[in-house]
């Protein structure tokens, strides 16, 4: 009975000890998720206004229908993004009022924050007009949205960056860069720069910046933050 117990008990101690391994490699690889993320999408500081860029991050342009947005006096509108869908959080709006927006494909933001979850991921965006960090656009007031990119259970633990990012890219992705002939090449957030390189060939010029490191070419300035491309305009 005694070695009968002894080994139910060992049984049972290899199989929490595989649950614990689970979780903790489940652990490590989400925090790796979240650092590549944090680089490839860093966030846009403003000043005390709300309106004035101090420090320069990711910009995103939209790629799919439907996200709502406030005014910045209302604070963010909520907008969950599953199975390629858009679905606006419209709960609390005083009926009648038409203060909120609706993107259109391609408008451009400003990425103010990003925040990771168990199974979703949430961009807060800032729309931006002009979207130059060294001036204020006067004729666009800006307004806020945060998107709500839904995972299935246990996908976050596991995925690489790639797989997320081309998640993130179906509703808010880098902006088209131009027509000119450098702008035809196909440059993506996260790519490292010698992926940029392969494509666009040696820069005319490079600018660095604290962690920012900016590749300037005839018709285009792409930004990579710790070796990752976070924008490219």
């Amino acid at each position: 009975m005694r070695n009968s117990t002894s080994t139910l008990g060992s049984a049972g101690a290899a199989s929490l000890a595989a649950v614990c391994l689970a979780a903790a490699q489940g652990q490590a690889a989400q925090g790796d998720l979240v650092q590549e993320l944090e680089a490839a999408y860093p966030p846009t500081i403003m000043d005390a206004s709300g309106i004035q860029v101090t420090h320069a991050g990711a910009t995103l342009a939209v790629k799919r229908e439907g996200i709502q947005a406030n005014p910045a006096r209302m604070g963010y509108c909520g907008n969950d993004y599953e199975n390629g869908q858009v679905t606006a959080n419209t709960a609390g709006r005083v009926r009648g009022r038409v203060d909120s927006v609706t993107l259109a494909v391609d408008d451009k933001a400003y990425l103010r924050k990003l925040e990771v979850k168990r199974a979703s991921i949430d961009l807060y965006i800032q729309t931006c007009g002009s979207c130059d960090p060294s001036a204020v656009d006067p004729a666009h007031p800006p307004y806020l949205a945060k998107v709500s990119v839904h995972f299935a259970n246990g996908f976050l633990s596991a995925a690489d960056f790639s797989q997320v990012q081309q998640a993130i890219g179906e509703i808010l992705a880098a902006p088209d860069t131009g027509s000119g002939p450098d702008d035809q090449a196909d440059i993506r957030l996260g790519q490292t720069p010698d992926q940029v390189v392969a494509v666009l060939g040696t820069p005319q010029k490079t600018v660095s910046l604290g962690l920012r490191q900016i590749y300037v070419y005839k018709n285009l300035k792409v930004t990579f933050v710790q070796e990752k491309v976070t924008n490219a305009e």
